[in-house]
């Protein structure tokens, strides 16, 4: 067995040349694995990210990616805020090795820094070494949640039935015939005047919005590195949407989506999906994560559904590490709100669940 070891690097500024050439070295990499993170989360209070980096004989083989927020009840380790998944990405050879060399250090390191709770979301598509996540963490509480994806061998219409195939190209063509233009994100300006939309949507449809000083941090860091893509949707020349797609390699997730609820009926969601989607295909990408919705019962998931999207599932492990009991006082209602995008603990524990 070769020797490994593991480097916690805290609020990486830049992390080092090789960690960066191992990512980009990998036939398979979520977005969210990417060693650049530290300048998205730098932007928020309370969160220090953190990179677990594994190297043999000098070599890196593996890195992972989390977070230390400090919650005003306490800390918590969590893989990875707001974006989903956490976890690892290692060199084929060895994985599970590098896998649990990965999670306890971490483990380790999240104990030294006196956290509660320690989460990983494992990402989608890790089910062969999931034993390995399981037997290092040890954990203490399983969620499983869904995702619902493609595998890009073809466009999604092509594989939809004739008669959902000809809605879909309807919509189609009644967007591109209202003359919806759509265009990629050119400029901070171009993000915020998204945002706008955004937290406008939410707000009517009474979801919680991701940070704005998160999505602009996003779309700073990764944009330019050809990591991340906001496509705008116009109509004559007024911003009425868009989405935002973070890429990975051999992987996009549909990471945020929203547009002017006076405009949808002209589908500009839907002629710019089948646009881009056609783009990925070309470009040889294996997989569009469309990632989870709130429950099987809501429209979002029924959107995604109906383009055929196939679903799957993956677990998010937790591990206690010091008593939560006085985590556990306080008002759930508080906690949520205080803890916002992070997974501390399942709901149910709390007496006024």
């Amino acid at each position: 067995m070769t020797r490994m070891e593991v480097d916690i690097i805290e609020r990486p500024a830049a992390p080092a040349e090789d960690v960066v050439a191992f990512a980009d070295s990998l036939a398979f990499l979520p977005a969210q694995h990417d060693p650049r993170w530290g300048a998205v989360y730098d932007r928020l209070a309370g969160e220090r990210f953190t990179l677990a980096v594994a190297r043999a004989e000098g070599r890196v083989v593996g890195l992972a990616t989390f977070c230390l927020f400090d919650g005003p009840f306490g800390r918590i380790v969590h893989g990875n805020p707001y974006m989903g998944y956490g976890g690892c990405s290692c060199d084929p050879a060895g994985r599970e090795e590098t896998v649990a060399a990965l999670t306890e250090a971490t483990l380790q390191w999240a104990r030294e820094q006196g956290c509660i709770t320690a989460t990983i979301a494992l990402p989608p598509f890790s089910a062969e070494v999931e034993t390995a996540y399981v037997a290092a963490m040890q954990p203490d509480y399983r969620f499983e949640n869904f995702h619902q994806y493609h595998a890009l061998d073809q466009h999604p219409l092509a594989g939809l039935k004739a008669k959902r195939r000809g809605a879909v190209k309807s919509e189609i063509r009644r967007a591109r015939s209202a003359g919806v233009e759509l265009a990629l994100a050119a400029s901070g300006e171009d993000v915020d005047a998204w945002l706008d939309i955004y937290e406008a949507r939410y707000a009517e449809i009474g979801a919680t919005c991701l940070p704005r000083a998160y999505h602009r941090g996003l779309w700073a860091t990764f944009a330019p590195l050809g990591r991340a893509e906001l496509v705008l949707a116009r109509l004559g020349g007024e911003l009425i949407g868009g989405t935002l797609f973070l890429l990975g390699r051999g992987i996009v997730d549909y990471f945020s989506t929203a547009f002017r609820s006076d405009t949808m009926k002209l589908y500009p969601a839907t002629l710019l999906l089948d646009r881009w989607l056609a783009r990925y295909v070309e470009a040889g990408v294996g997989t569009f994560n469309w990632q989870s919705s709130p429950s099987r019962d809501t429209g979002v998931y029924a959107f995604k559904k109906r383009w055929g999207a196939r679903e799957a599932t993956y677990p998010i492990l937790t591990r206690v590490l010091a008593d939560p009991k006085p985590l556990l006082a306080r008002p759930l209602a508080e906690v949520r709100a205080a803890y916002a995008g992070h997974f501390v603990l399942p709901y149910s524990l709390w007496e006024d669940a």
